[in-house]
């Protein structure tokens, strides 16, 4: 897992450039033609949007040219770190959540999960009710319903949608790499 220091904030300003970093370990890409590389996105993306994301991405080493010239993700995931507070990690929050309300508009059900789950939760075990949100909605349930006293309500949602799609271009590449 590679963290990003203070000075790689630009890297969490959009919710292009994390989608742009998966995107190119999906699809054949050597740093032209972006119209192509812009039309994959199901959210409008201007070819000049990835252009300067693609560019940001390289110079942050987030990105690199293979053999053939073939942009990829450099190896590994990309994290803010446990201690980022800082504003650009909240308008990329930000702009996650309004991508999900905007694509829960526009994509067909079948794409996308989109669930809400409300439950009793204590106070003193908050933190524990952060960790059980990276399970399954099932577990977090069971788990409120074994709660030994409640003092709160709490309201998750679960969100799970499409962001870009390789479908959408006529050259597509195989499988695997990182994500």
């Amino acid at each position: 897992q590679r963290t990003l220091q203070d000075d790689a904030h630009d890297y969490f300003r959009s919710w292009i450039h994390p989608v742009m970093r998966t995107l190119l370990s999906l699809v054949e890409f050597r740093g032209l033609g972006w119209i192509r590389l812009a039309s994959l996105f199901r959210r409008k993306v201007t070819p000049d949007q990835a252009q300067e994301s693609v560019e940001l991405l390289l110079r942050l080493g987030l990105l690199e040219s293979d053999a053939r010239g073939i942009l990829r993700p450099s190896p590994g995931t990309v994290s803010s770190g446990e201690n980022w507070l800082g504003q650009a990690v909240h308008e990329f929050q930000r702009q996650t959540l309004a991508l999900s309300a905007e694509l829960l508009e526009t994509q067909p059900r079948e794409e996308r999960d989109i669930s809400t789950l409300t439950l009793p939760s204590s106070r003193q075990r908050m933190d524990e009710l952060r960790d059980k949100i990276r399970q399954f909605r099932q577990e977090l349930m069971t788990w409120s319903r074994d709660l030994p006293e409640e003092d709160c309500v709490v309201q998750m949602n679960i969100q799970l949608f499409t962001v870009a799609d390789t479908r959408l271009t006529e050259r597509p590449r195989r499988s695997g790499g990182p994500r």
